[in-house]
């Protein structure tokens, strides 16, 4: 007969200190990575074990609780596996493969020496094992894996990540990044390779084309090889979270977001600048916030799922189609356009190209702040760019709640006014009041930008279309912003 599963995944134990003060959070099952928490991916995970329930302990209380029922109701013939929240799986088929094999033997059996995830075969020999693990003076990993004569699992499927350097390396190891891309990293340094090579050569020459007074903000790049197939190019690791990493855990306060915008104005402050006709200067805006977004918007409608998203936008919102959202938002556009071409005032300038939170590392302790994927160039004149685009990338990530759509954490309901919204838990007003003043210090108008910030999201939907959902939201919120900047 099939042993039953059931997955406990122990979310008691407070994150430490250091960790605390990075991501503010007080229990690794609420860390964020790669859209989903990891009490979400442990819960994932059992399901694909087909595991008969996932318990989540929160408490020493929800332990003693879980023990008494297990024992209560006699699940002898079931294994237990019990999870330490603070690891990370470095293997993730290795790991089911080997959860599936000790539930196959009965065995009692642990992924590691520390005993981060073991599995266990009956409701005795959990209690036995739990008695020995959080004893009032705790029994040492060893002591308890002889007593109990624990099979140790030889390969490397989890890391601790409750030491600090492992949660660096776990929270900003893997860069976000879309199909056409690849990163690998090691201790030292990583390395980005795509198919689309002149977009891999473009962000490696951009370094050495841009003035040297700028190339203090970004990582350089090196080594950039080329074949038939495949172009790449290394850069320096950095054990930094991005500001999108610290921006969705909430891990920002006032002072350290002051701090954050004072960096921010540096660089946005020392960017080149070259004065150009206003021919050229208009030019560049209507490429960028006009024909993009026309193309990108054709590129939409040959989707399938467009005619029901349609639907959908017609029944939930105050326009009858997506493409009278697009109408509406070149109407907004066209309102605008005059008033931000005087205040660039025929300036072009060296741009990031694409600052959202993501492509920021910061250190909030120190201030040391890195940029990484700008947008690229091969030829002197591209990387002259907008004045206003790295500030509408920054207004999508900070007003537009980028982030959180970006890891998944949001829905999409109907409002009391029966009006499709985008419901975000973790929003910080009074840090976006912040960052409205200090665009209001600087002359601009916000409003106004945040038609440029509409637009980065109605153009960047045919990228995600390997995830309707998010599509839908980025649309969503595309029109909430459109209402916001009326």
């Amino acid at each position: 007969m099939k042993r039953a599963i059931i997955f406990v995944f122990d979310d008691i134990t407070q994150t430490p200190p250091q960790i605390r003060a990075l991501i503010d959070c007080d229990h690794f099952g609420e860390v964020v990575r790669k859209r989903s928490s990891l009490a979400q991916e442990f819960k994932a995970i059992a399901t694909n074990l087909t595991a008969q329930r996932f318990v989540h302990l929160k408490s020493a209380q929800d332990r003693t609780n879980l023990m008494d029922e297990l024992l209560a109701t006699g699940v002898e013939q079931n294994t237990i596996i019990h999870c330490d929240s603070a690891i990370s799986i470095v293997d993730h088929p290795a790991f089911v493969t080997s959860i599936e094999q000790a539930v196959i033997s009965g065995r009692f059996l642990s992924l590691d020496d520390q005993l981060s995830v073991v599995c266990t075969s009956s409701a005795i020999q959990y209690k036995e094992y739990l008695q020995l693990k959080y004893a009032q003076r705790s029994t040492p990993a060893r002591i308890i894996i002889d007593q109990l004569n624990i099979v140790i699992k030889t390969k490397q499927l989890v890391l601790r990540i409750d030491n600090f350097d492992n949660f660096l390396d776990y929270i900003s190891g893997e860069l976000d990044t879309r199909h056409f891309n690849q990163v690998s990293s090691d201790l030292y340094f990583i390395t980005k390779r795509s198919t689309d090579k002149d977009k891999i050569q473009a962000e490696y020459q951009f370094f050495s084309l841009i003035p040297e007074a700028m190339q203090i903000w970004f990582v350089q790049p090196f080594d950039f090889q080329i074949n038939d197939d495949i172009a790449s190019y290394r850069m320096e690791r950095l054990k930094l979270p991005d500001v999108a990493v610290l921006w969705i855990h909430g891990a920002i306060n006032s002072n350290q977001f002051g701090a954050l915008l004072n960096k921010l104005a540096l660089f946005l402050a020392s960017r080149a600048e070259t004065k150009v006709d206003k021919t050229d200067v208009a030019a560049t805006f209507d490429s960028l916030y006009l024909t993009k977004v026309k193309t990108r918007h054709d590129q939409l409608k040959q989707w399938p799922l467009y005619n029901k998203f349609d639907k959908l936008i017609a029944g939930g919102t105050e326009f009858d189609s997506i493409d009278q959202v697009y109408e509406k938002y070149y109407q907004a556009l066209n309102k605008v356009k005059g008033s931000l071409l005087k205040y660039a005032k025929q300036r072009k300038v060296v741009g990031h190209g694409d600052p959202c939170f993501s492509n920021i590392l910061y250190d909030k302790q120190t201030g040391l702040l890195r940029l990484i994927d700008p947008k690229g160039a091969t030829t002197e004149p591209e990387i002259w760019t907008d004045f206003f685009y790295d500030f509408a990338k920054i207004f999508h990530s900070i007003l537009g709640d980028y982030d959180y759509i970006n890891n998944g954490i949001y829905s999409v309901e109907m409002n009391a006014q029966c009006q499709l919204e985008v419901v975000i838990d973790h929003r910080t007003p009074a840090l976006k009041t912040e960052f409205i003043d200090y665009i209001h210090s600087l002359g601009i108008n916000s409003q106004e930008l945040r038609v440029l910030e509409c637009s980065l999201f109605l153009s960047m939907l045919p990228l995600h279309i390997d995830m309707p959902h998010k599509v839908f939201a980025l649309l969503v919120r595309g029109i909430e912003i459109l209402r916001e900047a009326q």
